[in-house]
Parts: C-alpha cells; sequence; structure tokens
C-alpha cells in the first residue's frame, strides 16, 4: 500500500468505525435508537449527492432520486424517538462518519484491493480501540469475552467489509450507497424471523418504498457529467475544439493541418 492509501485507510478507520462507534455510544444516552437509526438512513441520499461531486462529477438524477426514496423508505422502518440536542448532534455525526468512511474508501480501494484495504481498516481500528479500552477502562480479558470478540471482528467486521468496499469498487461510492439503505429491512426481517413481532404497515410501506428506490437507482444508467472550475466557478466540462487541442498538442497541430490538406469528396 501507498503512503496515501495508508492514510485513507487511517482516516476511513477514524471515522466510520473509532468515531461512528464513540458518537453512537454517546448518543443512545441522549436520543432512542430510532433516532440514530433514522439518521444512518439518511446516508443513501447523502452519498448520492457527494460522492460524485467528491470524484470531481456532477450526481446523477437517477441516483440521487432513488436515495432519496431509499432513505424516506428507511427512515419508516426504523421510526423515530424521543432525543435532546446532544443526541441529535450524535445523530449528525453519525452521517458525517459513515459518509467519509465511504468516500475515504472510494479514493484507495481500486488500488489496494478490498483484502488489502480491509486489513489496513481494521488494523487501525483495532489498534485505536485496544488503547482507548486499556487507558479508561482496563478491561480484564478472560475466555468468555474471547468468542464474542472474535465473531464481532470476524464475521460482522471483517466479512462486511469485504462486501461492503466490493460494493464501492463495482458500483461506485454512490450506488453503494443505496444499498445501505437494506439494512433497516433486513435487521427488521430478521428479528421476525427469530420470534419477535411481525412488522407494523408503516414498517411494509418502508420496505416497499426501499424495493421502489433501488428500482430507480439500479434502473437505466444515465450519462453522468465531469466537472470542473471554470473562471472560478464549477460548471459540467465543455467540449474543447479540435483547433484548441491542436494549439496545445503540436502532434494534434500537424494532424490537424494534414486533415485541412486532404481534397474533399464531392457530394
Amino acid at each position: 500500500m501507498r503512503l496515501a492509501d495508508v492514510a485513507w485507510a487511517g482516516a476511513g478507520a477514524a471515522t466510520g468505525l473509532v468515531g461512528f462507534n464513540l458518537l453512537m455510544i454517546l448518543g443512545v444516552r441522549h436520543a432512542e435508537p430510532a433516532v440514530l437509526g433514522s439518521a444512518v438512513a439518511c446516508i443513501p441520499l447523502v452519498l448520492a449527492i457527494v460522492a460524485p461531486l467528491g470524484a470531481g462529477r456532477l450526481p446523477s438524477g437517477r441516483i440521487v432520486a432513488g436515495g432519496a426514496v431509499v432513505s424516506v423508505g428507511a427512515m419508516l422502518v426504523t421510526g423515530w424517538g424521543r432525543t435532546d440536542a446532544v443526541g441529535i448532534l450524535c445523530a449528525a455525526g453519525l452521517i458525517a462518519c459513515e459518509a467519509a468512511f465511504t468516500l475515504c474508501a472510494a479514493r484507495a480501494v481500486a488500488r489496494t484491493g478490498v483484502f488489502a484495504y480491509t486489513a489496513g481498516t481494521c488494523a487501525v481500528a483495532a489498534a485505536a480501540f485496544g488503547v482507548l479500552s486499556a487507558v479508561t477502562e482496563r478491561p480484564a480479558i478472560d475466555a468468555r469475552i474471547v468468542e464474542p470478540i472474535l465473531y464481532l471482528g470476524v464475521a460482522v467486521t471483517a466479512a462486511a467489509f469485504v462486501l461492503w468496499f466490493t460494493a464501492i469498487d463495482r458500483l461506485g461510492a454512490d450506488g453503494a450507497g443505496l444499498c445501505a439503505g437494506i439494512a433497516a429491512p433486513a435487521s427488521v426481517l430478521t428479528a421476525a424471523f427469530l420470534g419477535a413481532a411481525l412488522p407494523s404497515p408503516t414498517v411494509w410501506a418502508g420496505i416497499a418504498l426501499i424495493a421502489a428506490g433501488l428500482i430507480v437507482g439500479f434502473g437505466r444508467p444515465s450519462r453522468s457529467v465531469a466537472i470542473r472550475p471554470q473562471n472560478g466557478r464549477w460548471g459540467p466540462l465543455k467540449p474543447t475544439p479540435p483547433e484548441a487541442e491542436a494549439r496545445a498538442d503540436p502532434k494534434m497541430r500537424r494532424s490537424v493541418r494534414i486533415g485541412e490538406a486532404l481534397p474533399r469528396r464531392p457530394s
């Protein structure tokens, strides 16, 4: 891994793992879990807008529309609850940390590979949490907690990150963000399968909206437009005329002149 890729992995771990989990722990003390779940449900829409801008492209209207529908559906599934000002700040922080986690991966995972980036991210997060735990909690390690730690570290974290980073690599950060909306109905349906109460009509409506948003977002792809600053303003890239390219490139200048000298066929 290059030094820049190590930095992206470290930034992703600091925001998406360390920062996200610390905000979650603080948030549940000031807000009901549904509030934090609704905040995370906004991720599809946020990534649909921010990810293309970070890559120098205008957002795709199709993916933005799909992300909006998925986010609304996920919020219906998770619901809402009571909170205070600290809870709202924590919810906003969760959105920022989750978005930063995905955007950092989008900058490096194509070069490093999914497994290497996952290993780097998990290593940084494990070291950070190990130091925080040793300094603030000083837990007693025994055999009873080894199995849960291994399950959370390998099955829940590493395996899930391999799948998530693969989606980012293949679909892009904005396309992968649409899939984040699946988490809410997956948890509700899994709980019902394990014996919890069946979802309410509102939850079923949210699941239907999520499915509709995925259909919209992953429908027929629209052309993405690259953007760059022009005269201090951001806007779509304008096609460069051949004369301008010829002035910038001597080889192109010669080819333009040769093309101009060729006789034209009578029509």
